[in-house]
């Protein structure tokens, strides 16, 4: 009977734990997708004043900004917005995260 009772903090430490890796790897697959669209972006596309709101799915959403330099060249400017699946709700209902990235093109 004791030891059924040290189980059940310990689960809810471990799903806790869990949700903190999944959070983690997460985050570093959008960084790599945000590195590769503004290298993508400041290649190819993407004109001074141009502001583009891309949804990916339901739980993807990229704002992509190009400002003009004043001495020539731009700006380009990404954010995107993540939900993040979630295995418990310990820490929340619904976990977001943000992550934003940054070229100058000349």
């Amino acid at each position: 009977m004791e030891s059924a009772l040290g189980l059940i903090p310990t689960t809810a430490f471990f799903l806790m734990i869990l949700q903190l890796v999944l959070s983690g790897s997460w985050q570093m697959l959008d960084k790599i997708d945000i590195s590769n669209a503004i290298n993508r972006s400041a290649l190819l596309e993407g004109k001074p004043g141009q502001t583009t709101v891309y949804a990916l799915g339901s739980r993807r959403e990229t704002n992509q900004e190009v400002v003009a330099l004043p001495g020539g060249g731009e700006v380009i400017t990404y954010r995107s917005t993540l939900d993040i699946p979630v295995i418990t709700n310990l820490i929340g209902s619904r976990v977001e995260m943000k992550s934003e990235g940054i070229a100058i093109r000349e």
